[in-house]
C-alpha cells in the first residue's frame, strides 16, 4: 500500500460525489497538489495500520458513508477520525469498490509517472492552461502535472508543449516520451484504455 494508490483512489472517488459534479456545471475544480497531500497519505496509512485497518477499504467508507454527497476534506481530523471508526465497522456495502477494482488492470494498480497518466495530472494540467500559467505548468511536473504525455487531451492542445516535451526530456535523462507513447500502444493492442 503506498499514498499515491490512496491519492488516485480519492481522485477517483471525488469525482462521483454529488458536490463535486455540480461545481463542474460552473467550473473546473480547484487541483489537487499530489505533492501536498502525499504525506497526508503516508500519515493515514500509518494511523490504519496501528487500528488494523485496511487503508483503502477506509477510504472507500468515508465517500461512502457520506452519501458520496460530500468528499472528506483532505485535513487528518477527517481522514483519520476517530469518531468514523465505529461506523467503518458496521460499514459492508462495498458493491462499488469492487467493481471499482476489478476495473483496474494489474499494472494500473500502482501509479508510475513515468508511463501513466491520471485524472489528478490532468486536472492540474487544465487548470494552469485556463489561466495562462503554462510556465507554473512546467515548473510542477516533478510534483504535479508529470509532463507532457501523448494521452493527454491537455497536453495536445497546448501551446507550449514542444517545450514542454523537451523540458520533461532534460529532466529524465531517456526517452519518456517513447515509453509513454509505447505504453498507450500495448495497451491498445491488449484492448483496454489506460
Amino acid at each position: 500500500m503506498d499514498s499515491r494508490q490512496l491519492f488516485e483512489d480519492f481522485c477517483f472517488y471525488r469525482q462521483y460525489t454529488a458536490h463535486y459534479q455540480q461545481k463542474q456545471r460552473y467550473h473546473k475544480g480547484i487541483p489537487l497538489s499530489a505533492e501536498k497531500h502525499l504525506k497526508l497519505f503516508d500519515k493515514m496509512i500509518d494511523w490504519c495500520k496501528t487500528r488494523q485497518i485496511n487503508p483503502r477499504h477506509w477510504l472507500y467508507s468515508l465517500f461512502a458513508t457520506r452519501r458520496w454527497i460530500f468528499a472528506p476534506k483532505l485535513q487528518e481530523c477527517f481522514l483519520m477520525s476517530e469518531r468514523h471508526i465505529k461506523k467503518f465497522r458496521k460499514f459492508r456495502d462495498y458493491a462499488f469498490y469492487k467493481r471499482y477494482r476489478a476495473s483496474q488492470t494489474p499494472t494500473q494498480t500502482r501509479f508510475d509517472p513515468n508511463r501513466d497518466l491520471s485524472a489528478a495530472s490532468e486536472q492540474a494540467k487544465n487548470y494552469y492552461v485556463v489561466r495562462g500559467q503554462l510556465a507554473l505548468c512546467m515548473a510542477r511536473m516533478q510534483q504535479e502535472t508529470f509532463g507532457y504525455h501523448p494521452r493527454s487531451t491537455i497536453c495536445i492542445r497546448c501551446v507550449a508543449s514542444q517545450q514542454c516535451r523537451a523540458l520533461l526530456e532534460a529532466h529524465a535523462g531517456f526517452d519518456i516520451v517513447g515509453l509513454r507513447a509505447r505504453t498507450q500502444e500495448a495497451c491498445q493492442g491488449r484492448g483496454y484504455a489506460r
